[in-house]
């Protein structure tokens, strides 16, 4: 039996589009389709619906090749995106940059012909085994690959010389051109975030990995310093890659968080503090004057670390994967984790207070009760509007409570095991294990928290600074070699009452009784 997983909005998907590549000049351009049904995505198919990324963060968007490396250009100044009827155009203005130049090679010869991009989808409804995608919270990156999703008529990416960085308009789009029905086709495959690299230009993550294994016994090398044969990771697109890996896994930063990146140890902005003050005023009136008051929010990001040992012989025999495969991948994943604990409750010595140490948060309080309905959601709902914090919003909970939360029923029908239908406009709702759970004394039940928070109105800071270190050099007295990875980060915001927690919610443990 096959078994096929359908993806769930909050997670990072990634997506790709076979496209004819065009080059004149300097300009790539590229287009998310709308209303364009994908291939076969592993028992499933996908159309995203018009407009959907109408109101998508681009905040941290960037242009690359095969979604590593340096970027080629960067929202909003070197790439520009327009929201149109068929999807969203972007285009990039290609640098003098040997990967730049790379790039504009390979299309011209045709080595590169698709496009794809990575978002996370905010809500989407399901027809049969058709997906309809109705809002991308997010677009992360948008890339020029070699593999796609969407079927070759649907999208195009071109270089072309233009006097601006318009998007092109439907007469810009080159004449199509036969198609090679011998040529192997592409295989649907999930969610899965493929190399697609030529050998001859490895990415980055292919690079780092043999940094990684390329360490010579005896030493301790950075890996902007290893020996390997391809090119040395440049500190830029080796902090991007960390950065990129650690945030993945991170439900918090999944929410839509926008991502701020600084080469400061501290990251300042003004924030006013009270409106300006304005009136009816005459057509021959002097308008007065108001001295609104300022001030600077600061925040300083904190170093968040992992380390892994592992024997020299496991790592020098191990294959497919490889245990540096394994250990990089399991210190991502805790780095995310740590970060998800502290920017939710947080306040260690070392790290930053999390939201629900933020003293200016919204709160509401189940007094040790039970969502037994959707009532307590819609009510912190309504204190954001009520406090003018702009929408969207996200739920934010523990997974015992949501499970508890999917499990409620229409009572008072004969079919009395219906679900409780979630009501139109409801925030969705994301769930993650860092939510903490107090245990109740005696017959008290076990209470959490459940966050409902606009995640635009908060900022992730982090250090573009990033390294990843292996440590051979005690290998013949331990026996053993040390990975390090390393980032700094921190979550914030200067207006707190963009946060609400609901108190006390009673938190029944998952049993089928």
């Amino acid at each position: 039996m096959t078994v096929i997983t359908k993806p769930t909005p909050g997670e990072v998907e990634q997506r790709s589009a076979p496209a004819e590549l065009t080059v004149e000049n300097n300009t790539l351009r590229g287009l998310i389709p709308y209303g364009v049904e994908s291939r076969d995505l592993g028992g499933w198919k996908e159309v995203i619906e018009p407009r959907a990324l109408a109101s998508a963060d681009l905040s941290d968007l960037v242009a690359t090749l095969n979604h590593a490396g340096v970027p080629l250009g960067r929202y909003a100044t070197t790439l520009q995106v327009e929201d149109r009827s068929d999807g969203l155009a972007w285009s990039v203005e290609l640098g003098d940059g040997p990967t730049a130049q790379d790039v504009r090679a390979a299309v011209a010869r045709g080595d590169l012909r698709e496009s794809s991009w990575r978002m996370v989808v905010g809500r989407d409804r399901w027809e049969g085994d058709v997906r309809h995608v109705e809002e991308i919270r997010s677009l992360r990156d948008v890339a020029v690959v070699t593999t796609g999703a969407y079927p070759a008529d649907s999208t195009r990416v071109e270089l072309r010389e233009r006097p601006n960085n318009t998007p092109p308009t439907p007469a810009d789009k080159p004449q199509e051109e036969p198609v090679d029905n011998d040529r192997e086709k592409p295989r649907g495959g999930g969610l899965a975030v493929e190399d697609r690299t030529a050998e001859e230009n490895p990415s980055v993550e292919a690079r780092v990995l043999d940094a990684m294994r390329g360490v010579p016994k005896g030493e301790a090398r950075d890996l902007t310093h290893a020996t390997i044969e391809s090119e040395p990771i440049e500190p830029p697109e080796l902090a991007t890659y960390l950065w990129d890996k650690l945030r993945e896994p991170s439900v918090v930063l999944s929410t839509g968080v926008p991502i701020i990146p600084t080469s400061r140890k501290k990251f300042t902005w003004p924030v006013l503090l009270e409106d300006i003050a304005v009136g009816f005023v005459g057509e021959l009136e002097e308008i007065e004057a108001s001295d609104p008051e300022l001030d600077d929010y600061s925040l300083e990001p904190k170093a968040i670390k992992g380390l892994a040992r592992g024997s020299s012989e496991a790592f020098e025999d191990s294959a497919d994967p490889s245990l540096m495969d394994v250990v990089q991948s399991s210190f991502f994943a805790s780095m995310a984790l740590k970060f998800d604990a502290e920017a939710i409750l947080g306040g260690s010595a070392k790290g930053f207070p999390g939201m629900l140490k933020w003293s200016g948060r919204q709160k509401l309080d189940m007094e040790e009760g039970a969502l037994e309905s959707y009532d307590a959601l819609i009510a912190g709902v309504g204190l954001l509007l009520a406090a003018n914090v702009p929408p969207p919003f996200v739920v934010l909970m523990n997974p015992l409570v949501a499970t508890a939360l999917d499990r409620l029923t229409v009572y008072g029908t004969e079919a009395s095991n219906e679900p409780l239908p979630r009501p139109a406009g409801l925030p969705p709702i994301y769930t993650s294990g860092q939510v903490p759970v107090t245990a109740g004394e005696g017959e008290d039940p076990d209470t959490s928290s459940v966050l409902i928070y606009a995640p635009a109105q908060l900022a992730c800071v982090r250090r573009r600074e990033a390294m990843i270190e292996v440590d051979r050099s005690r290998e013949f007295e331990l026996d053993s070699v040390l990975v390090r990875g390393r980032a700094r980060a921190v979550l914030g915001t200067a207006t707190e009452e963009a946060v609400v927690e609901i108190q006390n919610v009673a938190t029944p443990e998952i049993s089928l009784a």
